[in-house]
């Protein structure tokens, strides 16, 4: 194929052009000029560079027109072409039009800017046709759907404003043609008032950009202000400038230094350093299948995939100047980056940074005050420059993440504090209100012991003063009064009663103290309940019968052996028999019953005394076997006594492995309880045979 060169008008034969006035019959440039101001005029930039093309291509009987706009970086915005056929313009992206800016017939235009004419030969009649050259018409080409078959003959020409070239403009015919003068002044004509209309579309999409820009920047402040998961801040921020800048992918990574003490301190070296994917955005299913593609072995997928970014040749680069982006081409190298470069060129670079699939990389790092917190990595599929614009951007949304990051730390440690203070305080809390709980029973029980004392003192001394008191008076009278024989016995009885009262109390009180302190000492003898029952009911028949009272005891039929010590048990049905012969009623009777329990795996013998009279309160039963505790009935009738008796009973069934339980019941229609104390004591079961 021949070189693309330039031939001016002049060169063109004069037969050549006459043949072809035909062609453009009646078209006047200056006409075709105001009716393409006219477009530019009335209608949007967009709308008019579309109606410039169809008017063009009609009127000069093209089979295609093509435009392509170029953004200021010089790269590929939109291709806008017009065919023969067709009822509207189409405008379609760049994508998938790689090389485009490369082909020589582009790069010739762009450098010179003079009319292009093909073929080259100077004489259009004896002109061998060459075929355009690729990727024009080549089918796989994305251009080679939209642009009509055989095309032999093409007049390019840039399109500039205010001394930018802003735009490539072709105009297309089937068939060998050798373009006239008033074609070269049409084009002429189109391409000033395209410039300018591409010139508007590029500045309507600056504003939309920084509309979107500045929309972008206040939703990630207003995502931070509103405290946002940084996950979400993440997501927002990389979708956002993957879709504002066009690109393909974008992910943000964050950094955990192995030695935390070590991180942000350049000048000993790079810090050992693991990265984690955090958020990640892709632009299509085809990028997404690109990266899945480069994914390690036994990873499904790169979001929260962890990886040594301080062995990565990309990642040693941003470690080292965490205040300094990084683009992939680098554009103005200082000496210091380029030294920086050649002592990296034997690193590897991490699967996630695929510079074969993605040869354009920007990597912003996220830092707060020379730590590096991480980075913002954006990437594209085709080679491109990133731009001073594009950096500023990049560069405020990482500021921003930066300060969600460090706001979602100190949010953590803060919360972590306050969980920890609140702990503590719930615990301290919790402990004073056990001190306290405790404070109050102990208070509580020092209270009922002072009562306990006072009632103990007030008995006591009752107790004690009173036989003294009798005492007292019967010696006086022995002593000073003439007597008879029958006064003076009288006398010497109520001495010796009196003198036993005391001494029985005085026994008691000795005898639960030493139940107390656990010194009292007991002798094991065999004995038979029946013999103990019947000398019990013989030593109290009198005493009961004189207070209209009778026990009846109840006993089995076969005797029941015990080994256990006489005397305490002796103590106890007699402590439990004087119980139930002050709290009955006169005209009842006390019923004293004696069961065998030999089905349980120790047996046991129970003794159960029951009587019907003044009865006992439920909230007094746990506190009736206390010493010195007396029931309210037994101090409103004033029955004597100072509440040692049913302590001394439970203190020695205790001693003998036994125990004694209570039940008081009303019974229905009368003002009576009936009271039952029942003695379980165990039994040896050689004993039972």
């Amino acid at each position: 194929m021949s070189r693309p060169s330039t031939v001016p008008p002049h060169r063109m034969s004069d037969s050549s052009a006459h043949s072809n006035l035909g062609a453009s019959s009646g078209v006047q440039p200056a006409m075709v000029a105001q009716e393409l101001m006219q477009y530019l005029i009335s209608k949007p930039p967009h709308l008019a560079l579309r109606a410039m093309l169809d008017s063009v291509g009609r009127q000069l009987h093209l089979n295609a027109v093509m435009l392509g706009s170029l953004k200021i970086d010089q790269s590929l915005d939109t291709i806008s072409i017009w065919r023969t056929g067709s009822e509207k313009t189409i405008a379609t992206s760049p994508e998938g039009t790689e090389g485009w800016l490369q082909h020589p017939l582009v790069q010739q235009t762009l450098a010179t800017g003079i009319q292009v004419v093909l073929p080259l030969t100077a004489d259009p009649l004896t002109a061998s046709v060459s075929p355009l050259p690729p990727p024009f018409l080549e089918p796989a080409a994305p251009l080679a759907r939209l642009l009509p078959e055989g095309l032999q003959t093409a007049l390019v020409a840039r399109t500039q404003y205010r001394g930018r070239t802003n735009g490539i403009l072709f105009l297309f015919r089937a068939q060998p043609h050798p373009w006239t003068e008033t074609e070269m002044h049409v084009l002429q004509a189109l391409s000033n008032q395209a410039a300018i209309a591409v010139s508007q579309i590029n500045l309507e999409q600056q504003v939309e950009q920084q509309f979107q820009q500045q929309s972008l920047i206040y939703q990630l402040v207003g995502a931070i202000r509103e405290g946002w998961e940084l996950e979400r801040v993440f997501e927002l921020a990389t979708e956002g400038l993957v879709k504002l800048l066009q690109l393909s992918s974008g992910f943000v990574l964050s950094f955990k230094y192995v030695d935390p003490q070590f991180k942000g301190r350049i000048n000993e070296g790079v810090p050992r350093t693991r990265a984690t994917v955090e958020a990640l955005y892709f632009a299509n299913e085809a990028v997404t299948a690109l990266h899945e593609a480069s994914l390690p072995a036994k990873s499904s997928s790169w979001l929260r995939h962890s990886f040594q970014i301080s062995d990565c040749a990309i990642g040693h680069r941003v470690l080292t100047g965490v205040e300094h982006s990084l683009t992939i081409p680098a554009m103005g190298l200082s000496q210091d980056d380029k030294n920086l470069e050649a002592s990296l060129a034997g690193m590897a670079i991490a699967p996630l940074f695929d510079l074969g699939r993605m040869p354009a990389v920007l990597v912003m790092p996220l830092e707060n005050q020379g730590v590096g917190l991480g980075c913002l990595v954006l990437q594209h599929t085709q080679l491109r420059f990133w731009q001073p614009d594009e950096l500023a951007l990049a560069r405020l949304v990482a500021s921003h993440i930066s300060t969600a990051m460090i706001q979602s730390n100190t949010l953590r440690k803060v919360q972590g504090l306050v969980e920890e203070r609140t702990s503590q305080l719930r615990h301290s809390l919790d402990v004073q209100a056990k001190l306290y709980e405790k404070t109050r029973q102990q208070v509580e029980q020092l209270q009922r012991m002072n009562r306990v004392m006072e009632d103990f003192l007030s008995t006591v001394s009752h107790e004690l003063l009173t036989p003294l008191t009798s005492m007292k008076m019967a010696i006086r009278m022995l002593r000073e009064a003439p007597l008879s024989e029958v006064q003076r016995d009288r006398y010497l009885s109520i001495l010796d009663n009196q003198c036993s009262q005391e001494t029985h109390l005085i026994q008691d009180l000795l005898t639960i103290q030493r139940i107390e302190s656990n010194a009292i000492t007991t002798q094991l003898h065999q004995v038979d309940l029946h013999y103990v029952i019947r000398d019990l009911h013989q030593v109290w028949q009198e005493t009961l019968s004189k207070k209209q009272l009778a026990l009846i005891p109840s006993l089995p039929e076969r005797s029941i052996l015990m080994r256990t010590d006489p005397e305490s048990l002796h103590r106890i049905l007699t402590e439990l028999l004087t119980n139930a012969q002050k709290y009955s009623h006169p005209g009842t009777t006390i019923d004293l019953q004696i069961a065998l329990l030999s089905n349980q795996s120790i047996p046991h013998v129970s003794l159960r005394i029951e009587n019907t009279g003044i009865g006992i309160f439920p909230d007094e039963v746990p506190l009736i076997f206390e010493k010195f505790r007396r029931g309210q009935e037994a101090l409103r009738n004033t029955i004597p006594g100072i509440g040692l008796g049913l302590a001394l009973a439970r203190g020695l069934a205790a001693h003998l492995n036994g125990a004694i339980a209570v039940t008081s019941d009303p019974i229905t229609g009368q003002e009576a309880w009936r009271n039952c104390f029942t003695l379980t004591l165990p039994l040896s079961p050689e004993l039972l045979r």
